[in-house]
């Protein structure tokens, strides 16, 4: 494994295992006006699988604290007969708090699908899997165009491959690997571009480096092997070239292409938030809710207990999860504002160097608090009382 391989393996890997919700903010203040005056109209988008089940239409109610997300879906089957499941552990543990009275099945699967960042999949007419929505940054995905190309040739040498005779692909699988003469003229020319890529991706973030392998040493002598490694709903692969003077791992893999193929394949079965995340005038009620003022005093309250104490107030329904990198606990003392602005300033309040909370507005009205990355700022900038003087 090369030194770029680890990193992305790496990257991958803390990714699992760290719960970090760094959506992007789209509630302007310009939007946020139009939705509190009535100026934007509901926007019409294709009706979605949960728009499509009628019995997603039953109305539930749900207030828990600090509750993992696997409890909350055998509730929710519990108390409905809608199977809802996930079969991953980093959403099975995540907790959560909910605060949702009154409102569609639908809308409840579409806020935790929101602050998950997972998305519904129908597996069948009775049952619905949660799953963590693919991460369009991922490390493992090509990162500039002549990265793709060499991802390209590398997953067109893999197919010609495959159709090579027997006793060919076994030495080309073999650790001795074989001769560059031994095969296709087509794929000694993709072997030589993906070397010459190779160099050039590398030498461009390590200018100081210079490889003893090159194209121009790539002679008909030359060994190539192609290792091929299966992981979760791809393949990764990696061509190892070497010559007199040494050897080159090239790695390339079919993420990009197996996720087309998904989106292609679930797009009639899948349900992803990011989809519908669109802020738009909805019901009397919602706009009631939105406009009303209120204010908040409290002493060392996390986020969550701010919420709940603002669901108290004005009927506000929301979800956030529990998140243990923030402070756990703020003094809030705000005055009397409209809620719009009251969650603005409230949010805001809770953060780390990195991040702070936000909050969103989805179309069924809930209020999803999450997590988004800030510039850096100093320690004396940073609020230490909420509206404080």
């Amino acid at each position: 494994m090369n030194a770029r391989e680890g990193n992305r393996l790496l990257g991958v890997y803390s990714a699992a295992v760290v719960i970090a919700l760094t959506a992007p903010r789209v509630w302007s203040q310009q939007s946020k006006q139009a939705v509190l005056t009535g100026s934007i109209s509901t926007t019409s988008l294709t009706q979605s699988i949960l728009d499509r089940d009628e019995r997603l239409r039953q109305k539930v109610t749900i207030e828990r604290r600090e509750v993992y997300l696997a409890e909350v879906l055998r509730t929710l089957r519990r108390e409905t007969g809608v199977r809802l499941v996930t079969n991953d552990i980093s959403l099975q543990t995540m907790r959560g708090n909910l605060s949702l009275r009154d409102l569609p099945l639908k809308d409840v699967m579409d806020a935790i699908a929101a602050i998950a960042n997972s998305v519904w999949e129908r597996v069948d007419a009775g049952t619905y899997l949660l799953q963590a929505s693919d991460t369009q940054n991922s490390l493992l995905l090509p990162s500039s165009e002549l990265e793709r190309a060499k991802f390209q040739d590398g997953l067109d040498f893999a197919r010609i491959a495959d159709t090579l005779p027997p006793n060919v692909q076994q030495k080309l699988a073999d650790d001795s690997g074989t001769r560059l003469a031994d095969l296709p003229i087509q794929m000694q020319d993709m072997a030589r571009r993906m070397l010459t890529a190779e160099v050039q991706l590398w030498e461009a973030k390590n200018p100081k480096d210079r490889f003893a392998v090159t194209t121009d040493s790539l002679g008909l002598d030359a060994t190539v092997r192609l290792d091929r490694k299966p992981g979760v709903g791809f393949t990764d692969y990696r061509l190892v070239v070497g010559t007199a003077r040494g050897g080159m791992n090239i790695s390339f893999n079919n993420l990009e292409q197996a996720r087309r193929a998904r989106a292609a394949r679930l797009a009639a079965t899948t349900y992803d938030p990011r989809k519908f995340d669109v802020i738009a005038r909805g019901s009397e009620k919602q706009e009631a809710v939105m406009r009303q003022t209120a204010s908040l005093t409290l002493q060392k309250a996390t986020p969550a207990q701010a919420l709940r104490q603002l669901a108290g107030q004005t009927g506000l329904n929301f979800v956030t999860l529990q998140n243990l990198l923030l402070p756990g606990a703020q003094n809030v003392a705000l005055p009397t504002m409209p809620l719009a602005d009251l969650l603005d300033q409230l949010m805001t309040s809770y953060e780390n160097d990195d991040e702070r909370m936000t909050w969103k507005l989805r179309k069924s009205g809930v209020v999803v608090a999450y997590l988004e990355g800030k510039p850096a700022l100093p320690p004396s900038s940073r609020p230490g009382y909420v509206g404080a003087g």
